[in-house]
């Protein structure tokens, strides 16, 4: 299987944004990519969570506009499609992230468990956070998606356990190695447990 890790710069023009997603959807598919992987908040740019009125007209229902548009993308290309997102469901905000099949259904919605994405000041009320780690199968194995900090801070027993066998590393579009276990003394043992 071919996967594209797609980097783009990422405007304050939410449509924008959205296009140029479109657009490397739809190079990446030319690429024979059947899986096509954005940045967190890849449509909005990465949000800090203090003022509750401008990012709720900023972030979005899943699914929603952006995922509706990700969706005919995916169908029209026949690729699966993850991306983060800035969701709102009302009243609350979360820093998460969609699966979307080639069939264009959403197969996978995921929330931001760690809270380092919102400031210090931020209303816990209004910006959230996910409570699991979900899972969906796909043709090319079990897929699941963790953001960020995430990565390093994922614990406890009500969690399914993540192993090294569970990432694909932005090493792999880079082709150099990056250890993962270097960032935190606790990683291995979360990893591994």
């Amino acid at each position: 299987m071919k996967a594209a890790l797609v980097v783009h710069r990422v405007t304050r023009d939410i449509e924008h944004n959205v296009c140029t997603m479109l657009s490397a959807v739809q190079d990446a598919a030319r690429a024979e990519a059947e899986l096509i992987l954005f940045a967190e908040m890849a449509s909005t740019g990465f949000i800090n969570g203090d003022d509750p009125e401008r990012d709720r007209a900023i972030a979005e229902p899943i699914p929603g506009p952006t995922t509706d548009r990700l969706a005919v993308s995916a169908r029209e290309h026949g690729a699966w499609i993850g991306a983060g997102m800035f969701e709102r469901d009302d009243p609350a905000l979360y820093d998460s992230a969609v699966l979307i099949d080639p069939t264009g259904r959403i197969r996978l919605t995921y929330r931001r468990m760690q809270p380092n994405w919102r400031t210090r000041d931020a209303d816990p009320d209004t910006y959230r956070l996910g409570d699991r780690v979900t899972a969906a199968e796909t043709p090319f194995g079990r897929v699941a998606f963790l953001l960020c900090g995430d990565l390093f801070t994922q614990g406890g027993a009500q969690h399914d356990p993540v192993t090294e066998n569970d990432i694909l590393e932005p090493a792999m579009a880079t082709q150099q190695m990056f250890d993962y276990y270097s960032h935190t003394k606790n990683a291995r043992p979360i990893f591994d447990k």
